[in-house]
Parts: C-alpha cells; sequence; structure tokens
C-alpha cells in the first residue's frame, strides 16, 4: 500500500518521481494533519513486543536507553538503544504501564536483535 491515500480513487495520482514536493503532497499533507490535529488508528499488530517488568525494570531499560523511560506510568517515550561503543542497536518505543511494568515496541524485523541485545545486558 502507498504511504498516503487519495480522497478519491481518481485523485490517487502518484505522479512522476521527483526530489521537491511529488503530486500528491496535498493528500499526505492532508492525512498528517489529520492524525496530529485529531485522533487516527494505526495497525501495529506486526510490531514487536516484550513485556519488562520486575523491581528494577525501569534502571534496567534506562540503562539501555538514551532517554529517560522511567518517569511517570502511562508515559510513552522514543528512544534508541546503543552498544558500548556508542554505535545504534535499537530504534523503539518503551512504554511505562505501571511502576515497574514496561512494554518494549519495535519493528518486527529487529524482534531476535532487541531481545538479544535486552538479555546479553542482563546481571
Amino acid at each position: 500500500s502507498p504511504g498516503w491515500y487519495a480522497p478519491t480513487p481518481s485523485e490517487a495520482v502518484f505522479g512522476k518521481g521527483t526530489f521537491g514536493r511529488p503530486e500528491y503532497f496535498a493528500h499526505w499533507e492532508a492525512e498528517h494533519r489529520a492524525c496530529r490535529e485529531n485522533v487516527a488508528l494505526f495497525d501495529m499488530s506486526f510490531m514487536s513486543k516484550f513485556l519488562v517488568q520486575g523491581y528494577d525494570a525501569g534502571k534496567f531499560l534506562n540503562h539501555l536507553s538514551t532517554a529517560n523511560v522511567d518517569g511517570p506510568s502511562s508515559t510513552i517515550v522514543y528512544t534508541q538503544w546503543l552498544n558500548e561503543n556508542g554505535f545504534l542497536e535499537a530504534d523503539l518505543t518503551v512504554t511505562k504501564l505501571s511502576e515497574d511494568v514496561f512494554l518494549v515496541i519495535a519493528t518486527d524485523t529487529m524482534h531476535n536483535h532487541v531481545s538479544a541485545h535486552m538479555t546479553s545486558r542482563l546481571s
């Protein structure tokens, strides 16, 4: 499927490739504004999900993350995980569900990598 949808099938014209704004930009912009200013529903069922819980779950995830993920409950934080050399290992979100329960969400193609990254850093 495309990264945008036209209001009607007859308006669904991709046009020529360009380094500038493509012909479909107005449709893309309308979708972007609708999501940003109103409400949108995204199917993320394909994404990798990890439930991380326990007494030191927040401390552990903060150690892995470039951002503070152990803030208030019901907070979603977009963050990255780096390795010991500072290279990117994962690009993901961490949701703090309660004081010691977190949901880590990464792209489906990174499932095994994220799992291994976490597991290898457990002490």
